[in-house]
């Protein structure tokens, strides 16, 4: 447990630290206390979905498996996650999900 805490903590760091990301994607909270964490994005549903294929399908990562709408009108963010770091991601390099983050957030900025 004490390591995917490590491992997405370090990631969520690196993707906090890059300012394009962070202008696209909000994680809660900032620094991990587990290994799951939640996030909202400032897009669409739809305009998420066909991001995260798009990026499947251009380099190979799937960055995310579920979204849900937000429904709060008033909200900036389009859609929410939980994103954890199981036993299998874990084993997975950083880099690999660095790279999948910063093309999900370059398709949606279009």
């Amino acid at each position: 447990f004490v390591e995917r805490r490590r491992k997405l903590a370090r990631v969520i760091d690196v993707l906090n630290a890059d300012s394009h990301v962070q202008s696209i994607v909000q994680f809660d909270p900032a620094v991990p206390q587990t290994s799951m964490i939640h996030g909202y994005v400032k897009a669409s549903l739809d305009d998420c979905k066909r991001a995260l294929l798009t990026v499947e399908q251009s380099i190979g990562i799937r960055v995310l498996m579920r979204l849900n709408k937000v429904n709060d009108d008033e909200s900036s963010f389009g859609c929410r996650f939980e994103w954890s770091m199981g036993t299998s991601n874990v084993l997975i390099d950083d880099g690999h999900f660095i790279k999948g983050w910063q093309e999900f957030c370059r398709v949606l900025d279009g």
